[in-house]
Parts: structure tokens; C-alpha cells; sequence
């Protein structure tokens, strides 16, 4: 009866590191349907939607307090489980895989499996700050810190987020109860119609219906989204002027200091190189510095 039961797959991710793009990739191919980016009659939809809690809640959402969020939570995700018109369903998060006072954000026996999107925290910051509003050298800061949460405005309702070292973390090295597949968003970016069946995989999805799959394809192409947002706004938008701003791997070259990109690699060095990305600022320090002791070196034997 265990196997039996409906359960949930998850979608999560630091937040602006491609689940919302995921999202829309899967809610297409499941539905074949053309992208609406704000339809609430979707597949896989966010785990801290107001309507979830207020099915749940006698009070009204914009009442809860702080602490609700986290006290309803798993009343919320098993309501929304025993009413899903699927035998399963998908919920996209951007909480860490963590307990608040003994209780799991991701509980295991509720929990089918997961896919975990992980992409280069220096181009996470400058979309970060963007979505935010705020300064990069804040958005950093934030990303450092492991008490970090983030608000579903206007309502009090929070993702635990942690520091990017330990969501990526959580899901991933220390994950131990729910099988989670992890894609990169730079290869998602470079050869989507590999990695997405990846994705579909992860998700518990078969990707045998190669019609619909480039159809999926091709409603999720960044410039459709980009279009979409332009012709209808999008409701998860943040404080930036635009959700699906540029959609590229690598801009963060253009767009920190080395100052922020040092800060950055400090922080969050053994992680970034477990998953393959680069240290530019550290390494070339290092390499400065070893350049600076051969050359001394010489000069002293001269």
C-alpha cells in the first residue's frame, strides 16, 4: 500500500536558478497545453501558494503570523496530496532540505522524489539581486548567510532557503531519504533536448512521446517566455522589471567586480567545485602570488 500512495516529486532549487523554466518545460509536456505562465491549472505548481494554505487554514492567510507557515506546512502538503487529480503530483520549492522544530519542509513519506537544479552562484547573484531589488554586494551577503529565509510577499509566508553552499547541500551530499536526481542549468541551457529528459526521468515521467517533448521544447524556449511575461506580466515576478531577464550562463563576467567574485568563491568554494564550476578569482590569486615568490626567487639566485 506504501507504493500505492499518492505522493509528491519535487522541483527544487536555489531560488533564480531555473526551476520556474523546469516547471513550465514539464507542465507542457504532461499537458500538452501552450504555456500560460501564470495558469493556476497546472501539473507542478509552488509549494507556498496562498490557496494551498488558506484550504487548509480557519483563519485567513493574510492573518497568519510567521510561524504558521511552518506549522501548517505538512497539514498543507498532505491536503494538497488527497486532493490532487493525479496520482501523484509535483510542487516546486525553493526551501532546503531542513527541519524546523523536528518537522521536515521536505517530508520523506510524503515525498515520490525530487530533481534539484543547481547552477553557478555568481550568476545566481546577480539574478538574486535583481528579483530582490537590491544591491548585488547584498544579494552575496544573503547567500552567505545560513539563517537566510525568503517572503512570499505581501503574505507571511517563507521559504527556508539557508546559504547556497548548504541548500545545494541538503539536497544533494547530505540527502539521504529522498532520491533526488541534480542537472545543471548551464547544461540544460546547452543541450536541452538531452537534459530534459533527464529532467523527466528524475521526475518519475516517461519521455516517450517525442511529439510532445519537442513541443515542450519549444514552448519553453526562452524568448516565448520572455514574450509571454511581456504580453500578460507574471505574478511571481519580484521587485525587478522582469522575471525572464536574460536566460544565459556565464554573465556574471560582465556584471560583478572582482572584489564580489572573490566573496563569492570564498564562501561557497568546495561546493561550486564539486559541481564542476570553476574558481577564477581564487585560483588567479593564488596564481599571482606563486608568480610573485617564483620571480622573487630568481631575482635572489641572480
Amino acid at each position: 500500500m506504501e507504493n500505492d500512495r499518492q505522493r509528491i516529486w519535487w522541483i527544487a532549487s536555489y531560488p533564480k536558478s531555473g526551476s520556474t523554466w523546469v516547471r513550465m518545460f514539464v507542465n507542457a509536456y504532461v499537458t500538452g497545453w501552450p504555456t500560460n505562465i501564470n495558469s493556476a491549472w497546472q501539473y507542478a505548481t509552488g509549494d507556498l501558494q496562498p490557496q494551498l494554505y488558506q484550504l487548509t487554514s480557519a483563519q485567513p492567510v493574510t492573518d497568519m503570523i510567521d510561524v504558521d507557515c511552518f506549522y501548517y506546512r505538512p497539514a498543507v502538503l498532505l491536503n494538497h496530496v488527497a486532493t490532487s487529480h493525479t496520482k501523484d503530483c509535483a510542487l516546486k520549492t525553493h526551501n532546503a532540505k531542513v527541519e524546523v522544530d523536528g518537522m521536515p519542509m521536505i517530508p520523506p513519506k510524503l515525498s515520490k522524489g525530487a530533481l534539484y537544479i543547481v547552477r553557478d552562484p555568481r550568476d545566481v547573484a546577480v539574478s538574486f539581486a535583481h528579483h530582490l531589488g537590491v544591491k548585488v554586494d547584498e544579494a552575496i551577503e544573503k547567500m552567505a548567510h545560513e539563517g537566510q529565509m525568503l517572503e512570499k510577499q505581501p503574505y507571511k509566508l517563507f521559504h527556508i532557503l539557508s546559504s547556497w553552499s548548504m541548500h545545494v547541500n541538503s539536497w544533494t551530499t547530505a540527502n539521504k531519504d529522498v532520491r533526488t536526481g541534480v542537472v545543471r542549468y548551464e547544461d540544460l541551457l546547452a543541450d536541452p533536448a538531452k537534459w530534459f529528459r533527464s529532467v523527466l526521468a528524475a521526475l518519475g515521467i516517461d519521455a516517450d512521446d517525442e511529439e510532445r517533448f519537442q513541443f515542450a521544447l519549444e514552448q519553453t524556449k526562452f524568448e516565448n517566455l520572455q514574450s509571454l511575461e511581456g504580453d500578460t506580466g507574471f505574478q511571481e515576478n519580484g521587485k525587478g522589471d522582469k522575471f525572464f531577464r536574460r536566460g544565459e550562463a556565464g554573465g556574471w563576467r560582465d556584471a560583478l567586480t572582482r572584489k564580489q567574485v572573490r566573496r563569492i568563491e570564498k564562501a561557497h568554494a568546495k561546493t561550486m567545485q564539486r559541481w564542476g564550476y570553476d574558481l577564477y578569482e581564487l585560483s588567479e590569486t593564488r596564481a599571482n602570488v606563486l608568480g610573485r615568490l617564483e620571480t622573487a626567487a630568481v631575482g635572489s639566485v641572480q
